[in-house]
């Protein structure tokens, strides 16, 4: 019994001791996808993977286009086709429709990866920018916007950040 309470005062005790430093920490919190958005590298890395997007939407309509083409000629030609060639038709038509789908999604994939790929460096930038921005401010801790229930807009360091990107990072 003597070591439960023991235990139990330890525990409290310590309660008592981690809710106070916390109350002593300078915490921040910054949007990170507003400051990506803003920078003039994350604006330039946009724009590169919304060209590539763009190139292969081009390839993709194209596709789509045949696959219309080839409904469009069957529809004409349904009444006076043998059976075997419905079947070729049928046959063809579902490949190029598979074909497409597995085109779009390899897209989508590929399109996320070269994303991550162009954001990856401007996020360790960022993270050096923000640490130092940390460090200057008098902040111990620096959380992302999008974890807080609420804090005070006095403790928003995303316009900061975004200006001392450009600063750092001219691009």
């Amino acid at each position: 019994m003597k070591k439960i309470i023991v235990i139990t005062g330890i525990g409290i005790s310590s309660l008592f001791l981690i809710s106070g430093s916390l109350q002593a920490m300078n915490v921040g919190y910054a949007d990170i996808q507003q400051a990506i958005q803003s920078v003039k590298a994350g604006k330039n890395a946009k724009e590169r993977v919304e060209k590539e997007v763009a190139k292969r939407k081009k390839t993709l309509d194209k596709m789509r286009g045949e696959i219309e083409k080839l409904e469009a000629d069957f529809k004409k030609q349904e009444l006076v086709l043998s059976e075997e060639s419905k079947q070729k038709k049928r046959a063809e038509y579902t490949k190029k429709v598979q074909e497409l789908q597995e085109s779009v999604s390899k897209n989508q994939q590929e399109m996320q990866q070269e994303e991550q790929k162009a954001l990856a460096p401007i996020l360790d930038k960022m993270s050096d920018v923000l640490k130092k921005l940390s460090k200057e401010k008098g902040y111990d801790m620096v959380v992302m916007k999008g974890a807080l229930l609420y804090a005070e807009d006095s403790h928003d360091l995303t316009s900061e950040l975004i200006k001392a990107f450009d600063k750092e990072y001219k691009k």
